[in-house]
């Protein structure tokens, strides 16, 4: 719940960093679901409430204000800009691109280096599978 309720302040935070001030219109419907959260998690203590929702906006601007995590919602933000939608997948794959592009020539190919391993692993584990539910049903027809 709690990650949930960052996610809706990320927006606004995010907004804020980009044009230098807050849009409280465009950040209400993610402030309300935030806020009802919040109060429910705190028990509708409004000090404790207030206190919890600095905090956890706190983290988030801590994210938001790292270098690769900026580049990364700027590039997610630019294809939804152009692209209005996106699935979840893409997205996924905009973000995973964005941080790839920030590493280092060595870093990156160790990372294709590990891709390809695992994906040789996982492809061998398939196929032993296969031979052993053919093992077994050859056994069962017997």
């Amino acid at each position: 719940m709690e990650h949930d309720i960052m996610v809706w302040l990320a927006g606004g935070l995010a907004a804020r960093k980009f044009t230098g001030r807050y849009n409280h219109v465009g950040a209400r419907s993610d402030n309300h679901e935030a806020n009802g959260f919040i109060l429910y998690l705190c028990g509708s203590v409004d000090e404790v409430a207030w206190r919890y929702r600095q905090y956890l906006s706190a983290r988030v601007k801590a994210f938001i204000d790292w270098e690769a995590n900026w580049k990364a919602i700027e590039a997610l933000a630019t294809a939804l800009l152009e692209h209005r939608r996106l699935s979840a997948r893409k997205a996924r794959a905009i973000i995973l691109e964005a941080y790839e592009e920030q590493l280092s020539p060595e870093t990156r190919e160790w990372r294709r280096e590990l891709r390809a391993k695992f994906a040789e692993l996982a492809r061998k584990k398939r196929a032993e599978r296969a031979r052993s539910d053919n093992r077994a049903a050859t056994k069962e027809q017997a």
